[in-house]
């Protein structure tokens, strides 16, 4: 029996399709799929959430890509699937480029040979056109890794595309997990598109649901052979990605130094100007910690903290006192990337790094809010454009928000929509829609007694928590050892700083380090009441020479006078 789908597009084809991936692996597994290929439309953001998913569950993930070639004068839709880490890392570079605007050529095609699977969806053409593009690709590929792709549509059409001597494959195009969710599909279309939400909106997908093996099966009865070249060539595919590897950044140094030495050097050289008096009690502490961060190969990390903090506080942008555990740490004191003595406060190192717990080093920096760019902007001038990124986020549908889309589309009356939003649970981003219901038994017989608000939470609940746009990540930035699209794709954005397609979590999976630059805006605020002392009073506040102490300070606390005050 059939056991592979080689066209799947997931939510992260914004507004394209209903399918979250948790969700897709286990309704795949369910039905006893072998081989998934994830095929979204340019991006690769849901690729290692996948690629992992899909290997907990026991099946093989194919991790592809859909883009346009480009023929002349004219482009071809196209599948890639990749066959191997190599083709992955094509992927990623396509990826990027045709987020910048680019399509591929049959050069870079030609170059990939043998590491992807090419598939070209029939459905897009017919007749002579079809005849002058496929002569064009198939005179410049190599035809054991190019095939036409055959939706269920198409079959009645086996004469006219059997003349081109080219393999052909089985390719439902799969953009809803159950056959029932066509209407939220179609919904979505309607509130991507802004229009009223009718019955036959969506009809050129009916049909692109997940279907059971034998109901595969059945769809390419007339033509079998296509499924078993599915089969063929999803075996063909076998990725295995090296996750969970210390991907570490490193820091700029001339040849014959060493970042172990280097960081050493500077902590001895700053020890005798933090204190007046060295004690043994902290050359073994400063001892201890450096052999922690060098036998867990963690000194560039600390040398690049210290280097973009040195060159805000340079450019007199505010920096923070430190925040979390990193504030237990020696050599982040003498460096300057902390303010906070640990040593006089007995603070643990083990805290914020642990020989026995091997975890990524994780320094949160505070700038000022209407600088801190500058800062990000200085690491993308030393590290170079290509090897730097921000962090996407996912802007999703959240219950309120989805709803009032609903309402607009599905045509919902103003006195049902008023009676809904004013029956749900106070706002928490947190509760989904089907726990409101639970929650609120009054709204659940409400919204039994009308079809019309039945079908209004059905539709919800499918498309609740589905990307909708992506976004920026408010503070973390990824330094890579190697050209980012070694890793991961990106995509542009709007302060020309490139924007990984990978969020936090599966970078982390990846290997790659985040490094948190935090705007905070009451630093802003400290560093103008600061200039605001000096100009009216002639007063120069010196904000390091204030106590911890402070008996004053204190007693603004006991009176609850704390308005606009930020506690971490």
């Amino acid at each position: 029996m059939p056991n592979t789908v080689l066209q799947i597009r997931s939510g992260y084809t914004l507004m394209r399709s209903t399918i979250q991936i948790p969700a897709l692996i286990e309704q795949a597994k369910q039905l006893g799929y072998q081989h998934l290929a994830l095929t979204d439309e340019g991006v690769m953001h849901g690729a290692i959430s996948f690629y992992e998913s899909c290997k907990e569950a026991g099946i093989n993930p194919i991790i592809g890509l859909q883009g346009t070639l480009e023929l002349e004068e004219e482009s071809v839709s196209m599948i890639w699937l990749a066959k191997n880490q190599t083709g992955y890392h094509y992927l990623l570079e396509w990826s990027t480029r045709i987020q910048h605007g680019y399509s591929l050529t049959l050069s870079e095609l030609q170059e990939a040979d043998g590491q992807i699977i090419s598939i070209i969806p029939t459905k897009q053409w017919s007749g002579e056109e079809l005849d002058i593009r496929l002569e064009k690709i198939t005179s410049n590929l190599n035809l054991d890794h190019l095939f036409l792709g055959v939706s269920p549509s198409m079959i009645s059409y086996r004469t006219a595309l059997e003349k081109y001597k080219m393999n052909k494959v089985a390719l439902p195009d799969i953009r809803y997990l159950h056959k029932q969710d066509d209407t939220a599909f179609s919904c979505l279309r309607a509130i991507d598109q802004g229009l009223l939400w009718r019955k036959e909106m969506g009809n050129e997908l009916e049909g692109s649901y997940l279907p059971s093996l034998p109901e595969l099966e059945q769809v390419y009865q007339e033509w079998p052979e296509l499924l078993r070249t599915a089969d063929d060539i999803a075996q063909t595919c076998q990725i295995d990605l090296p996750l969970h590897q210390k991907l570490l950044p490193k820091y700029p140094l001339s040849t014959h130094v060493h970042a172990d030495q280097f960081l050493e050097e500077l902590c001895n050289e700053f020890l005798t100007k933090k204190y007046q008096t060295v004690t043994e009690a902290i050359t073994d502490r400063l001892h201890y910690e450096i052999d922690v961060i060098q036998s867990m190969g963690f000194s560039d990390y600390f040398l690049i903290v210290w280097d973009f903090v040195q060159y805000a506080k340079d450019n007199h942008i505010m920096v923070g006192p430190g925040r979390g555990s990193a504030a237990g740490s020696l050599v982040a004191y003498l460096l300057g990337i902390t303010d906070v003595d640990p040593m006089k406060y007995d603070l643990l190192f083990e805290r914020f790094l642990n020989p026995e717990r091997v975890t990524m080093p994780d320094i949160d920096i505070d700038f000022s809010d209407e600088r801190r760019d500058e800062v990000i902007r200085y690491v993308v001038d030393k590290y170079g454009s290509d090897h730097v990124a921000q962090i996407i986020t996912f802007g999703t549908f959240a219950a309120r928000s989805l709803l009032r889309e609903l309402f607009k589309i599905l045509e919902i009356s103003d006195n049902d929509a008023a009676y809904i939003l004013k029956s749900l649970p106070p706002r928490d981003s947190n509760t989904s829609i089907a726990s409101m219901l639970k929650q609120t038994p009054e709204l659940t017989e409400y919204v039994k007694q009308s079809e019309q608000l039945k079908q209004l939470f059905k539709v919800a609940n499918r498309l609740e928590g589905l990307p909708r746009h992506v976004s920026t990540h408010a503070a973390g930035v990824i330094i890579s050892d190697q050209v980012m699209t070694n890793y991961v794709a990106t995509i542009p954005s709007q302060n020309d700083i490139e924007l990984t397609q990978y969020s936090m979590n599966d970078l982390a999976n990846v290997g790659l380090l985040k490094m948190d630059f935090l705007g905070l805006r009451n630093l802003t605020l400290i560093e103008k009441i600061v200039k605001q002392i000096y100009y009216q009073q002639n007063v120069q506040i010196e904000l390091k020479s204030i106590p911890f102490d402070d008996e004053k300070t204190y007693q603004l606390l006991q009176k609850g006078e704390t308005n606009g005050g930020y506690f971490n």
